[in-house]
């Protein structure tokens, strides 16, 4: 059976990482749909636009759906808290019952600094600002039907999805 799989979780928890590990999966990701929608424009002026957000989360949603209609596998990354995530769950849901899952990744603060300074070069106070918003947030976000708690080596990490993954299937 095709499933379809939301990675929720913050910047630079591994939701990239899980994605890749999960084989043979079409990867959606909300922030490459950001990305190909900005046409020059800077991102925070973009965002804080209704409509721009409208788009991306249509764009995003259509994506996931027309993958599994073709009958493929999809894994989608967000983080999990904008408002319209809750709204594109309940679609999907209802048009695929019991064939949509939510895994919630989580990373220590240190991890997540260590990352995204290492991946993206961010300064340390930027990424503090990011997180703390998404603590703000958490309430908002979704119950997951897996949690995998991400601060040991990808060895540990493989293992947690193949863990995973065999739930899903059985």
């Amino acid at each position: 059976m095709e499933n379809i799989i939301f990675i929720i979780g913050p910047i630079s928890a591994g939701k990239s990482t899980i994605a890749r590990l999960i084989k043979g999966s079409v990867i959606v990701e909300i922030d490459d749909i950001y990305g190909s929608n900005l046409d020059g424009r800077d991102f925070n002026q973009a965002y804080k636009n209704r409509r721009f957000q409208e788009v991306c989360w249509n764009q995003f949603y259509e994506k996931i759906r027309i993958n599994k209609l073709r009958n493929k596998s999809v894994v989608a990354l967000t983080t999990g808290l904008n408002p319209k995530f809750k709204s594109i769950l309940k679609q999907l849901r209802k048009e695929f019952p019991k064939e949509v899952y939510i895994i919630k990744i989580n990373s220590n603060k240190n991890n997540t600094i260590l990352r995204t300074r290492r991946r993206r070069g961010t300064q340390q106070r930027k990424i503090l600002d990011t997180l703390s918003t998404h603590e703000k947030f958490k309430e908002r976000q979704i119950k997951a039907d897996f949690v995998i708690e991400n601060n040991q080596d990808l060895v540990n990490l493989r293992r947690k999805v193949r863990d995973i993954l065999r739930l899903i299937e059985s």
